[in-house]
């Protein structure tokens, strides 16, 4: 009987280690971000969880104390127990303790180590959720120890790294994109979820100059512009959005939005004004809203943060001698993210690029050059546009017509349809090399 409780004692014994051991690795490999979303829905064991998580050196060290107090306790008891019942046996009796000390190693190397650590990783959700309150409890209990132990190693931890005490863990664009290809393909989010994500983590690198309408593609008016001639350019442009302009495009100083001069319109025909007389011949200046000014190496995170912030329609993008380089939009930007965005202006809606045959296409004049396949011999170096229609008006240094042709090598890009100053759809077409040089 006697034996049998030791052995009993024992067992205990070992399966507190495995306590300690899987409840350390199911712990630590906890998800930060999905703890905090359930804590704050009310779950009170990831509340526990979260808090043990948020100081780890300080958990870390209630499982070791508790761990070592455990595989301490084990093998001596086993030997104990080892020399007292194995010792009046002939030839077994002197070898007693290495008897015991070897069986302890096996027994808590597989059952107290391997074993539950290999579940944990297995099932870690479900082996802290078991863990968790036990451990919490133990924590509290464990304070003054863990203060001393905290006390004697946090000088020793400054000193071999260098002043920093918290772990810092870093995921590269590389690894989160391998994460949302392993998410997706166990189904756990959608493809287009995926998507926009993986647009997310590239629009990380990307610049204001990156999606900004370039100078020579901009439609904007004067100061002294009235709001008539404001409501016609919009009308004739399909813009929602108009720069002011004090003397020149170099100085932006505010921009019209259609809206806001929709519910003056209405307001003036409820008062009884004659819209087409008095009102529109206002100036457009009264209406005038705040523009930002960014260099064209701003993040467009950054500045879609600053523009939600300020309550900004539009930012002029401003080259190193404070110049207009170009403007951008808060739809620009989304647009990067989540592909285009109809507003209210829009009447149709097309695809950028669109195959017409083999060494045929349309394109949208606003179509990026470093998009389209059949331009990578461009040397775009020496533009100060990246988009097809600037390349056009650039390369003819005038303002382009509908008819006007663009020879380039093996290419002839044909403006299709022009609005204004703008570039509205162009066809490329393969030519051979003896074509255009002819031409």
């Amino acid at each position: 009987m006697e034996v049998l409780i030791a052995i009993l004692i024992i067992a205990v014994l070992i399966m507190l280690s495995a306590f300690f051991s899987g409840g350390e690795l199911a712990l630590m490999s906890l998800d930060l971000v999905s703890l905090e979303d359930r804590a704050n829905s009310g779950d009170r064991i990831a509340q526990m969880q979260l808090t043990m998580r948020r100081r780890p050196q300080r958990t870390l060290g209630t499982i070791l104390i508790g761990n070592n107090i455990v595989n301490i306790i084990a093998p001596t008891f086993a030997t104990l127990t080892a020399q007292k019942h194995l010792a009046p046996l002939q030839g077994i009796g002197e070898h007693a303790t290495l008897i015991s000390t070897i069986a302890m190693i096996v027994l808590v190397t597989i059952f107290g180590e391997l074993v539950p650590k290999t579940f944990a990783a297995v099932r870690g959700q479900r082996v802290a959720k078991l863990v968790t309150p036990p451990l919490y409890i133990l924590d509290m209990l464990l304070l003054p120890a863990n203060w001393l132990l905290e006390a004697v190693l946090s000088p020793l931890i400054r000193w071999l790294t260098g002043g920093r005490t918290n772990v810092e863990q870093r995921i590269g664009p590389g690894e989160l994109r391998a994460v949302l290809t392993a998410a997706m393909a166990g189904g756990h989010v959608n493809k287009q979820d995926v998507a926009i994500a993986r647009e997310a983590i590239q629009m990380s690198h990307r610049d204001l100059e990156d999606v900004m309408t370039p100078r020579v593609e901009i439609e904007a008016l004067p100061v002294t512009a009235t709001v008539g001639e404001a409501m016609h350019l919009m009308d004739s442009t399909g813009h929602s959005r108009i720069p002011l302009y004090e003397e020149s495009v170099d100085n932006i100083t505010g921009v019209l939005i259609l809206k806001d001069l929709v519910h003056v319109s209405l307001r003036a025909a409820v008062g009884g004004l004659d819209p087409g007389d008095r009102w529109a011949s206002e100036p457009a200046v009264t209406y005038r809203r705040e523009v930002l000014h960014y260099p064209g190496t701003k993040g467009i995170l950054e500045t879609m943060s600053e523009m939600n912030r300020n309550r900004v329609h539009l930012v002029v993008v401003v080259d190193e001698h404070g110049g207009t380089d170009g403007i951008a939009t808060l739809e620009d930007i989304i647009e990067e993210l989540i592909g285009d965005i109809r507003d209210e202006t829009d009447t149709e809606h097309h695809a950028d690029i669109v195959r017409i045959g083999e060494g045929f296409m349309l394109i949208t004049g606003r179509a990026r050059i470093d998009s389209i396949d059949m331009l990578d011999g461009v040397d775009t170096t020496e533009l100060d546009s990246n988009s097809v229609g600037g390349l056009m008006m650039e390369k003819l240094d005038r303002a382009v017509v509908a008819g006007d042709v663009l020879e380039l090598p093996g290419l002839k890009l044909t403006a299709l349809k022009v609005i204004g100053n703008t570039v509205k759809l162009i066809r490329v077409e393969e030519v051979g090399e003896e074509e255009t040089e002819s031409e």
